[in-house]
């Protein structure tokens, strides 16, 4: 399906009118490069790629938009911007093991950006992991002691660890309470089969 005068694929062809015309040349190249990103280079790739990704996660098509981050991390993979924002596509698809993956790489190129560890400290607590969150987010508010999101989201895990600890505690009464139980009931048959035993031999009249 290319075009036999320059190679073009049809959407891409310019047609060969010009003596000396060269398809590799840098005009050419570039005009091409605006169906193909591939012929970017690293930082103009990635800067599309983001820009689709971005529209994509304000459709709420969450999916493309994580693809569309993952495309411009191929071009710049130590971009912390676009890992914080792969992460958070990934939250909105319920995938909170690769969203704490790339905040934690985040955090990692970027371990002065506020934004980094909010998006660690979210992961983590939807992950559960109450400490954690609750370590990311004062750091987070560390960095930036103005942001409201980030108080109120260190507020709502101390207050998630809180209910959390309290929970195990319940649990382990409950456990303990039920060992105990087990261990009287345990107790209370051993003493029955005695006395059927010594009833049974004579030792005793009278169950």
């Amino acid at each position: 399906g290319r075009c036999t005068a320059c190679g073009c694929l049809p959407q891409q062809h310019v047609p060969a009118l010009a003596a000396g015309y060269d398809p590799q040349s840098d005009e050419q190249v570039a005009s091409r490069s605006v169906y193909d990103a591939s012929l970017l280079p690293p930082t103009k790739r990635a800067a599309r790629h983001k820009a689709s990704a971005d529209a994509a996660y304000c459709s709420g098509n969450f999916r493309s938009a994580y693809e569309g981050y993952t495309a411009a991390l191929e071009a710049t993979p130590d971009d912390a911007v676009l890992l914080a924002n792969r992460c958070q596509a990934y939250l909105r698809v319920g995938r909170p093991a690769l969203a704490r993956a790339d905040a934690a790489s985040a955090v990692h190129l970027r371990p002065g950006w506020s934004k980094a560890h909010y998006r660690l400290g979210t992961c983590l607590a939807r992950l559960e992991d109450h400490d954690g969150a609750i370590q990311a987010f004062e750091r987070a508010c560390e960095l930036e002691p103005a942001a409201a999101d980030g108080r109120k989201a260190l507020e709502e895990a101390r207050k998630a660890a809180k209910a959390a600890r309290r929970l195990e505690a319940e649990l382990e009464a409950a456990r303990l309470a039920t060992t105990e139980r087990q261990a009287q009931d345990l107790k209370s048959e051993a003493e029955w089969e005695a006395r059927r035993h010594a009833h049974a031999t004579g030792a005793i009249a009278d169950l």
